[in-house]
């Protein structure tokens, strides 16, 4: 199950738990990011916890 969130612009940002891997996209769908967060780099215990603290 994937964990979707759409910003205040219309910009999506998904976190894919199975591969640990976040995407972010305009509102058009247009791809503008994607990368498997370390969680030794942003110090939260887990990449979940990285998504919902954004």
């Amino acid at each position: 199950m994937r964990l979707v969130v759409a910003g205040v612009y219309g910009e999506i940002t998904i976190f894919d738990p199975k591969t640990n891997k976040f995407g972010a996209y305009t509102k058009e769908g247009i791809p503008k990011t994607m990368f498997k967060p370390d969680p030794s780099i942003h110090r939260y215990k887990t990449n979940i916890d990285y998504f919902y603290g954004q």
